[in-house]
């Protein structure tokens, strides 16, 4: 291994590991996903372009591309990045600390507005392709347009008490002169609730990758929840509350509260001691 390769190992590793976000003086310790690494000012012209992925109502926290890409984006390049992840906070949310009765209803609306297929709207999808579009003429020389053209919204696929998420396939049209080509993309939205902070979590990848970008998407949800579990300060009965809640696809999709959750596993466990007092009677 020559001394470059050697230096951008070094690098790799590096910013591999977690790193800490403080939001609203809170501070998280955000891990990347496995396998990845996030973009950094050391990747200049990927880490430029990587800025302007987001609308103006959030805060983009960090992007996250594979380690193959990155040792192509240190080097002043930028990569294919077919999978990427990034990760932010709404701005309506960065003050706010959400309580998980909060977040079920956040869920909720959110859930109502896929069922509607109206949850992304088109307002926004035009917003930010004018922003890349602008982003890539001013910052690279490179005359394209991007342009927004269908959605299609997938039902719910993953829900906790503190984690929602859903896919959706867009279609987008490019344009670089008098040449046009269709890019299909999968993209799921992974929403926590990380001891109070609602952070999103995307993940964009071609649409074959779509199952791909779920499982990966759910799993680096919890990392990060378990990276900040001593700020939960979770006790047994939340854990057992949690897996009860989360068992039966129809608990998680219902308006049921955790507290009617924990209630009703309270009263299944005093049950046998309530029938042996009442037959000893």
């Amino acid at each position: 291994m020559n001394k470059t390769l050697v230096f951008l190992y070094g690098i790799l590793v590096t910013i591999a590991k977690a790193e800490q976000f403080v939001i609203d003086n809170q501070m998280l310790k955000i891990p990347p996903p496995k396998g990845f690494v996030m973009v950094t000012p050391q990747m200049s012209t990927t880490y430029r372009f990587n800025r302007h992925l987001t609308t103006a109502d959030a805060e983009l926290l960090a992007c996250y591309i594979s380690k193959a890409d990155a040792t192509i984006a240190i080097q002043g390049n930028i990569p294919k990045m077919e999978r990427i992840f990034y990760i932010l906070v709404k701005n309506k949310l960065k003050k706010q600390t959400i309580n998980p009765k909060e977040f079920g209803e956040l869920a909720r609306t959110i859930n109502k507005k896929i069922e509607q297929n109206m949850y992304l709207i088109n307002e926004e999808h035009t917003d930010l392709t004018n922003k890349i579009s602008k982003s890539v003429r001013d910052d690279f020389n490179i005359n394209i347009s991007l342009k927004f053209l269908k959605q299609e919204p997938f039902k719910t696929h993953y829900k906790t008490i503190n984690t929602f998420a859903y896919s959706v396939h867009n279609k987008y049209r490019i344009t670089e002169k008098n040449t046009k080509e269709d890019i299909f993309e999968a993209k799921t939205t992974t929403i926590i609730n990380v001891s109070g902070k609602v952070l999103d979590l995307i993940c964009t990848t071609p649409v074959k990758d779509l199952q791909w970008s779920q499982d990966s998407s759910i799993a680096w949800s919890q990392m990060i929840l378990e990276n900040n579990a001593l700020e939960v300060k979770k006790t047994r009965i939340n854990h057992i509350t949690d897996w009860f809640y989360n068992i039966n696809q129809g608990f998680t999709t219902s308006n049921i509260s955790k507290s009617t959750v924990t209630l009703f596993i309270i009263v299944i466990a005093f049950l046998p001691f309530i029938l042996l007092y009442k037959f000893s009677n």
